[in-house]
């Protein structure tokens, strides 16, 4: 499974690994990536629908709201 990498706005760290990310669709249509932080934080990553697709064809689950 491929590893997705985001931005931690609490501890202000650049390329952490998502640990349990799921990919949620937003009201508006869009995707995010949301998981956990080392430093206890929930750490959410916007992307494409193309690249969501490839996600979870990778094995990521698909969150449903």
């Amino acid at each position: 499974m491929e590893k997705i990498i985001g931005f931690c706005l609490k501890c202000k760290s650049k390329g952490v690994e998502l640990e349990n990310a799921k990919i949620h669709k937003t009201p508006k249509g869009k995707y995010m990536a949301k998981g956990k932080h080392s430093c206890g934080t929930t750490v959410c990553l916007l992307m494409s629908e193309a690249r969501a697709n490839e996600l979870i064809a990778s094995g990521y689950e698909l969150a449903t709201t």
